[in-house]
Order: C-alpha cells, then sequence, then structure tokens
C-alpha cells in the first residue's frame, strides 16, 4: 500500500502503517517517487543508509541531499548516513550496455 497504492495514503494513515510495521514502512514509503515533500524530509532526517539509498534511486530528492548520500555525510554532520552506494544493487552483465536491478 505504501509503495504501490494510489494516490499515496495520507499522512495519518502513513503514520499508522510505521507505527505497526516500523522500519519495512518506512523502506516501502522511502521507495515512492510521488512522497510529498514533508515526508522526504522526515525519512532524510533519519540518516538510515537503507533509507537514504532508497530515496537516492527512487525519491525526487535534491541534487544537494543526492550529493550528501553519496559522499556518506549525514544530515547532521558526521558519518551517520554512510552507506554503500546506492547503485551498487545495479549490475551490468559483461559485454552488455545495459544495467538490470537486482534485489540486494
Amino acid at each position: 500500500m505504501l509503495v504501490f497504492g494510489t494516490p499515496a495514503p495520507s499522512p495519518r494513515l502513513r503514520e499508522r502503517i510505521v507505527a505497526v510495521h516500523g522500519r519495512s514502512a518506512q523502506l516501502g514509503n522511502a521507495s515512492r517517487w510521488d512522497l510529498p515533500p514533508e515526508t522526504v524530509e522526515e525519512l532524510l532526517d533519519l540518516d538510515d543508509p537503507e533509507i537514504n539509498e532508497k530515496l537516492y534511486v527512487y525519491g525526487a530528492i535534491a541534487w544537494k541531499e543526492r550529493a550528501r548520500i553519496l559522499a556518506g555525510r549525514g544530515r547532521r554532520g558526521g558519518g551517520a548516513a554512510t552507506c554503500r552506494s546506492p547503485t551498487s544493487s545495479w549490475t551490468k552483465s559483461p559485454g552488455s550496455t545495459s544495467v538490470t536491478t537486482g534485489t540486494g
């Protein structure tokens, strides 16, 4: 529902889903491209490497945030947001010009 529901769930429903399902719901939420700006800000404030990766790949985030995530910097400074490359789950077959996404 968080990822594929159209339109996106209301903020109240989103809060309830996160309260019940925790981090997995936040990860699913971060995979949406059409999140309201305030929800994107809330997710970025978590400084969670996996959530940042989802937002980088799927989210409509500012270039400043993309650069910060790639640099491995947390929003409050330091390395709290250090993560693997957001494109690390993408693979390219030898001799191929196409890129496929992995599950990791």
